[in-house]
């Protein structure tokens, strides 16, 4: 066959017709075709090989389910609340967009804000646990090294430790940390990207502690960690902010007293609340470290809610509850008695407590003074062996005198 140039001559120079021509040219651009088809093919192979390598495929998966959940939500009509949610003892509840999940026992269920029930789950986990996210959370067994990371509809993973697991975390962008028990460690601290493969291991020493805390930021970037280790004889917990893509962890600070909570103000701030104050932290850069705090002034954490501009706290005041107390025995003695009861208090924290009262109360600092006055009068010799004078107490009122009080050398217990 004799070999073809462009411009419809032949090797030998000789002209070819335009249906030769015509014909040559359809066969280039089914040879062209063919490369190009074959060079997409190679190309998507590589690149989905790539992707799996990386994980970035279970990733864009499960995305994908959580943009179906998220329309499933949106369209399913609203049952509308109250509802039998079938869980009575509830121990946890946690938000996720749109729904929350509540767990009571082994048994975990998720309900859309509208009241429709979008999962139920039978764990049979003897020590169930649960941490939740912004799409997916986590139920895990603290007695057990089994976990499962389920989105608002369905399971997405199922994973055994090596260990027993002791707290878990999720971030909003589907990355889970979990702690678990360690031979050569105090701790260990594993992070999961979102398809549940391994993104950065670290083993925590007895000087940095065990975590008790964990809180990733609205980012998904950094990990906050509350770790507490016993130095002295005294607990105190170490906080520090993990990087998730590179860098050692940073130490906030430290405090002699255990967390009671955590959680983000934004990204480059971060709220602990101890047991008798709340600390502000900085994270960001040379500044990193305690920013603010708020003393409880001896109130009792209840409950907090927080979002990205703030937080509320709910204290618990001792003496408003003394004041509760205080009324409700007022109240059953004077239907005991049928009539209406005189109260007297006393103490360092009585005045504040009065106020509070409902029930009329009379505030006597002296009070315990004056009972042991007038129990020494009615059990010390009332003369003198010469026949002195009659002895008096300056802080017993007359009134508040016995008409008979015990004979001399006579003593009475009261």
């Amino acid at each position: 066959m004799s070999k073809i140039r462009r411009g419809g001559h032949s090797a030998e120079g000789e002209t070819l017709s335009a249906g030769r021509v015509e014909y040559l040219e359809a066969a280039r651009a089914r040879v062209r075709t063919r490369r190009i088809r074959r060079t997409v093919v190679i190309v998507a192979v590589l690149t989905i090989l790539v992707l799996f390598a990386t994980g970035a495929v279970g990733s864009s998966i499960a995305r994908a389910k959580d943009l179906v959940d998220t329309a499933v939500i949106a369209l399913a009509p609203a049952a509308g609340w109250p509802q039998q949610t079938g869980i009575t003892d509830p121990d946890a509840v946690a938000q996720m967009s749109g729904s929350f999940v509540e767990m009571g026992g082994d048994s975990c269920v998720v309900y859309s804000l509208g009241g429709t029930r979008l999962n139920s789950i039978q764990s049979g986990y003897a020590r169930p646990a649960i941490a939740a996210g912004k799409t997916r959370f986590v139920l895990y067994n603290r007695s057990g090294n089994e976990l499962r990371v389920e989105s608002r509809t369905q399971n997405l993973y199922t994973k055994t430790m090596d260990s027993t697991i002791s707290l878990c975390a999720v971030a909003d962008a589907g990355q889970v940390a979990v702690v678990t028990d360690s031979t050569d460690s105090v701790a260990k601290l594993t992070v999961y990207n979102s398809s549940m493969q391994q993104q950065l291991v670290w083993n925590l020493t007895s000087e940095q502690g065990t975590p008790l805390r964990m809180a990733f930021a609205p980012d998904s970037r950094r990990l906050a960690v509350a770790a507490v280790s016993a130095v002295g004889g005294q607990l105190t917990t170490n906080l520090y902010v993990l990087p998730l893509s590179q860098g050692d962890p940073v130490c906030l600070g430290s405090e002699n007293s255990v967390p009671q909570w955590m959680g983000w103000m934004s990204n480059g701030f971060l709220l602990v609340l101890y047991e008798n104050r709340a600390v502000l932290y900085n994270t960001s850069g040379g500044s990193a470290g305690e920013r603010a705090s708020y003393d409880f002034g001896g109130g009792t954490l209840v409950s907090v809610s927080n979002t990205s501009n703030g937080a509320a706290l709910l204290l618990s005041n001792g003496q408003t509850s003394t004041a509760v107390l205080l009324d409700g025995i007022a109240q059953r003695i004077e239907e005991e008695l049928g009539r209406p009861a005189t109260l007297v208090v006393t103490g360092g924290l009585a005045k504040y407590v009065t106020p509070l009262c409902r029930h009329p109360l009379t505030y006597d600092p002296e009070l315990l003074m004056k009972g042991l006055a007038l129990l020494y009068q009615m059990n010390a010799p009332q003369h003198h062996a010469g026949g002195g004078k009659k002895r008096t107490c300056p802080f017993v009122p007359a009134q508040c005198v016995p008409a008979a009080a015990p004979q001399c050398g006579r003593r009475q217990a009261l």
